[in-house]
């Protein structure tokens, strides 16, 4: 538009924003994996209307700094961390926990499940259930921590661990319609067994389904719930620490 403009790139460059941080869950437990701090991404990679293809920046270059460290390289990552007050798993492990993660949003919930299996090697008091809901597309292609999660689970470790493939078949299937699937127990222990509900993912779609699905479960499980209440009901939650989410768009 302006052929006579031509700056140097070093001034473009002063006057470009900074690159805003990129934040991840660490998705291990101190406890467990000592001297270690684990966390996943999904590299961004996508086509404009233009057909020409993009990659992100920050998980295009951990992909490559992953693929040295896999020829044997050793690499140095910048980390500054950002501890979260309210996003931590419950002191006690007495009352059950709900942990609700499809796609990367399952992260955290890995350090929640190995932490937990810590406190209870550890503890003689009752321990309440743990449920995981995750979701992927494929199990062949971007299913994670399907080892460490199997392997909690056959230890009894992670009482429930529930599955969504949502490409797998003709219909959609999300973390919401296997809620669904288990509705009456949920609901008894939110309601009876005051368990803990932490979600972790996408904020634009996931986390208002998953929301909109517990009010409905609390409204089956409780004949005098009503809407209303229902949202009153996880509000108060949500103060009292007992509902948590850390979602993003």
């Amino acid at each position: 538009a302006y052929p006579s403009c031509k700056p140097h790139a070093e001034d473009l460059i002063e006057f470009l924003p900074a690159l805003a941080p990129r934040e991840y869950s660490v998705s291990s437990a101190s406890q467990v994996h000592t001297g270690e701090m684990h966390f996943a991404f999904s590299v961004v990679e996508y086509e404009t209307v233009k057909g020409r293809v993009r990659h992100g920046v920050a998980t295009t270059w951990l992909s490559k700094l992953a693929e040295e460290v896999e020829q044997g390289k050793t690499v140095r990552i910048p980390i500054f961390m950002r501890p979260s007050k309210e996003f931590q798993h419950p002191e006690s492990i007495s009352k059950p926990i709900i942990m609700i993660g499809p796609g990367t949003g399952v992260s955290p919930f890995r350090g929640f499940s190995h932490y937990r299996s810590f406190l209870q090697s550890r503890s003689k008091q009752d321990v309440g259930e743990s449920w995981l809901f995750y979701g992927c597309r494929d199990r062949t292609k971007d299913f994670l921590y399907e080892e460490d999660f199997t392997e909690l689970h056959e230890k009894s470790l992670l009482n429930h661990y529930e599955i969504a493939f949502s490409r797998e078949q003709a219909e959609k299937v999300y973390v919401q319609h296997k809620m669904q699937d288990h509705q009456e127990k949920l609901g008894k222990l939110i309601l009876e067994k005051e368990a803990y509900v932490f979600v972790c993912g996408d904020g634009l779609h996931m986390a208002k389904d998953v929301h909109k699905k517990l009010e409905d479960i609390l409204c089956t499980s409780d004949a005098a719930m009503t809407p209303s209440s229902a949202k009153s009901y996880l509000q108060d939650m949500q103060k009292g620490g007992r509902y948590v989410r850390d979602i993003w768009s």
